[in-house]
């Protein structure tokens, strides 16, 4: 499970593209480190709403 749901990254990356800063925004939804949320912005940029979701390993077989 992620910390973090797809509404929470969504709205984090919306305000950054807006012109928030990232260390406000990491204060404002107290994530730990502002490189979290240019990092989704990243994955945003590259991959869209996919890039977006958890990434997570668990597969099933």
């Amino acid at each position: 499970m992620s910390k973090f749901n797809l509404e929470l990254r969504i709205k984090g990356v919306t305000e950054y593209l807006s012109g928030k800063g990232s260390p406000s925004l990491a204060k404002k939804y107290r994530i730990s480190n502002h490189a979290i949320i240019l990092g989704w912005v990243h994955r945003f940029e590259r991959r869209g709403i996919e890039g977006l979701k958890d990434r997570s390993m668990s597969q099933e077989y």
